[in-house]
């Protein structure tokens, strides 16, 4: 089972992104996250992990671009001239087989869900694609060139984000209320929280925090 994780690393000024998500996979290895030689996690939390992995746009979608263009990406996908009789097509992360013909409707939905998402993507932002699972060869790409955004600044935006999808009962989101997120601080301590009970620590004294972490999404398989 795939479960979705974060990290929380201190942010020095003028460090990358690349950066962040580097230290974050440090802290996670050398406190065996998934092995049982010791460290935090001495009777190891996961078989392994990745960053990002199946969440690996989880962050973008707090911009307001990315839900507007995931807006108009649905809309596109259910007209009825696009569907796969009553349903609409898999696109993201799916495979069709043999099926020449879906094969060849999905590829065209695909090329102009890129468009409509490239449209809305800022220019300053990384050129990361709406599918990010897809390869050439058709199958799931499992490659780095796709989490240039999986690490963000810890601001009000990412707090309030993160608040709204740890609440019970929040849509697709609704089984998200349990995750954890590893902190370590300016001292080298390490904690493991709740996000719902981090984000309270930072509402009591927020100017300790915003600013001054990374938040890195990881998937983990268990």
């Amino acid at each position: 089972m795939h479960q979705l994780y974060f990290v929380a690393v201190p942010k020095v000024t003028g460090e990358t992104i690349g950066e962040a998500m580097n230290k974050a996979t440090d802290l996670l290895d050398s406190n065996n996250f998934c092995s049982s030689e010791g460290g935090f996690f001495s009777t190891r939390k996961g078989d392994w992990y990745e960053v990002g992995g199946r969440w690996r746009d989880f962050l973008c979608y707090r911009h307001e671009w990315a839900k507007n263009a995931k807006t108009e990406i649905e809309a596109y996908l259910k007209r009825p001239e696009n569907l796969d009789g009553k349903d609409m097509y898999h696109i993201r992360g799916a495979h069709y087989g043999q099926d020449e013909t879906k094969k060849k409707k999905q590829a065209e939905l695909r090329e102009r869900c890129e468009l409509i998402w490239g449209k809305h993507r800022p220019e300053e932002y990384p050129k990361v694609p709406w599918d990010r699972f897809y390869s050439e060869k058709g199958i799931f790409d499992r490659s780095e060139k796709y989490i240039d955004d999986c690490a963000e600044p810890l601001s009000d935006g990412v707090v309030e984000y993160l608040r709204t999808h740890t609440k019970k009962g929040k849509d697709e989101f609704s089984g998200f209320s349990d995750v954890e997120i590893f902190v370590e601080d300016d001292d080298g301590m390490v904690e493991e929280w709740l996000v719902k009970d981090w984000i309270s620590q930072i509402d009591e004294e927020p100017r300790a925090f915003i600013g001054k972490y990374w938040i890195v999404a990881i998937d983990y398989h268990m």
